[in-house]
């Protein structure tokens, strides 16, 4: 499945974008499930069953919104755009499954995150 990694986009709370993304990595995922069949003649064959996308994110939290995640399971719509020359958007909605806070430095909280998409996500070629 696809990967892209960049270095810019946003994560939104509650309608207000609380998190800049300072770099991330996208990787969509699927299950392969073995299908084989008595008539496939002795080899294994296989279908790809549910779709899913998971990333990793660290971010400079916009304190002034009140915008650090409270905990794991917080959820919201996110925008990943890769620093390639054929750029890639990705965005949808996911819940954060770890959050690591990094000692302010110049009243700047650092993040890192790993999130898991919920439903469909979209890509977009630009």
């Amino acid at each position: 499945m696809a990967g892209i990694s960049g270095k810019t986009g946003s994560v939104v709370f509650d309608g207000t974008t609380q998190l800049k993304v300072t770099n991330f990595e996208f990787n969509e995922t699927g299950d392969i499930l073995d299908d084989t069949g008595m008539s496939d003649g002795g080899k294994r064959t296989h279908v790809l069953g549910l779709e899913g996308a998971t990333f990793t994110f660290s971010a400079n939290a916009n304190t002034a919104a009140g915008g650090l995640p409270r905990e794991s399971g917080d959820a919201g719509a996110f925008t990943l755009t890769s620093d390639t020359a054929a750029r890639v958007v990705y965005t949808g909605t996911a819940t954060i499954g770890s959050v690591k806070f990094g000692v302010p430095v110049d009243g700047v909280v650092t993040i890192s995150c790993d999130a898991t998409c919920n439903g469909a996500w979209v890509y977009t070629p630009t």
